[in-house]
């Protein structure tokens, strides 16, 4: 386990600006949130985490700050649902080999048109190489 003074400083910042962007989809989805509250709590010297914790949280914001912005919309209005929440898991913790079921990505597109009112031109669920059904 780690704690905040075995920490890089640069790593510190780049963690921090990770819980930043997380946050407000961490507000709607406690499993995301759960994950982001044990980093903040480990930051702050209350707790300590491991370095896979911390690269895991990275690579979440990394795929989460390179979405599309409407996409963030509609994860966070609908992370309530479970077919969401799934996809949402795939799209930030999941490896290229792994992709949500067609009726998860069925319900997510269906929520799109709800929300746009046109098809999505987007892949909706993003996967490092970008390949979903």
């Amino acid at each position: 386990m780690l704690s905040r003074e075995h920490l890089d400083p640069v790593l510190v910042l780049q963690v921090l600006q990770a819980v930043s962007s997380l946050s407000l989809l961490a507000g709607h989805w406690p499993n995301l949130g759960g994950r982001v509250e044990e980093v903040r709590l480990a930051l702050g010297g209350h707790a300590g985490v491991t370095p896979r914790q911390l690269q895991d949280l990275l690579e979440a914001a990394r795929r989460w700050e390179s979405m599309d912005p409407r996409l963030h919309l509609l994860y966070v209005r609908n992370i309530h649902h479970g077919a969401v929440q799934a996809c949402a898991w795939v799209a930030l913790f999941q490896d290229k080999s792994q992709t949500p079921s067609g009726a998860c990505y069925g319900v997510l597109r269906s929520m799109w048109v709800d929300l746009y009112g046109y098809a999505p031109p987007i892949e909706l669920v993003p996967t490092p190489q970008g390949s979903n059904p």
